[in-house]
């Protein structure tokens, strides 16, 4: 052989894990597909509440306005809670 010659005849390495190697990475990527998944389903959620909040808020109105007494009463709170509970999680549901 001379000191030009580029061909090698070595064989690429092998690890003895290589299975568990590929196994691991499958599983990584499901867990942060997942993971990335999750987090959007939970700001979808978050920014549709904060809309429906925003829509109704809670103002406090007197309870001394009425023949009723007792805490003080928030406006809206029966539609907000309606509007808030038409929220979904999930993006596709």
């Amino acid at each position: 052989m001379s000191d030009t010659d580029t061909t090698t005849s070595a064989k690429p390495l092998r690890t003895p894990t290589g299975g568990r190697t590929s196994g691991l990475v499958g599983v990584s990527s499901l867990i942060v597909a997942l993971s990335v998944f999750w987090i959007a389903t939970e700001n979808h959620y978050g920014k549709c509440v904060e809309a429906q909040v925003a829509k109704y808020p809670a103002i406090g109105v007197s309870a001394f306005n009425t023949e009723d007494t007792g805490p003080i009463k928030l406006a809206y709170d029966a539609e907000r809670r309606a509007a808030v509970d038409k929220c979904k999680r999930f993006l596709f549901v």
